[in-house]
């Protein structure tokens, strides 16, 4: 069976999504957490083994073991934010290292879809030292980190507008 969302979920989900870097004083509760995974989980992957391993730093501390990988300019939004998701591929699932690396950065990106729809707003952040994020949360090499992402409620009155992007004929072909 094919469905089509209505309007407001394509408004939530696309159309009003923009990146937010400042966060209301609000927490995001562990029953929150688990259920955002509950529905990354499901999503369609490449191997259908599900290499892709998420941190989800939550305490000061662990948020704090993230300034030496991020530009300076950056580290008070993930300080600020209820919780950063670092997501990684894991080193062990059989794929290359190629095709862990896209998984993992699908599920990054149906992670910002489910927190959309669990109605977090989402602050993607891909300007990091890998190495030094794998150190810090991956220190046994079972995984690699691909994308950090602060997750919350964001402070509306201060959203990035959305830069400019190409329409359909600038970006797209039809053979």
């Amino acid at each position: 069976m094919h469905r089509i969302v209505n309007d407001e979920a394509l408004d939530t989900l696309f159309r009003t999504a923009g990146t937010h870097q400042a966060w209301l004083a609000r927490q995001v509760s562990d029953t929150m957490v688990r259920a955002l995974w509950e529905l990354v989980r499901l999503a369609p992957i490449i191997g259908g083994t599900g290499p892709t391993r998420v941190v989800f730093a939550k305490s000061d501390e662990a948020k704090a073991r993230l300034d030496a990988a991020v530009p300076a300019d950056r580290r008070a939004v993930l300080r600020s934010a209820p919780i950063v998701a670092i997501v990684g591929c894991s080193a062990q699932t059989g794929l290359s290292a190629a095709e862990g690396t896209r998984e993992g950065l699908l599920l990054a990106a149906y992670l910002i879809l489910a927190a959309r729809a669990l109605g977090l707003d989402c602050g993607p952040l891909w300007d990091f030292d890998t190495p030094e994020v794998d150190a810090a949360f991956f220190p046994d090499g079972s995984a690699a980190s691909v994308f950090l992402c602060a997750l919350g409620y964001g402070d509306e009155t201060q959203v990035a507008p959305n830069q400019p992007r190409p329409g359909f004929a600038e970006a797209c072909n039809i053979l």
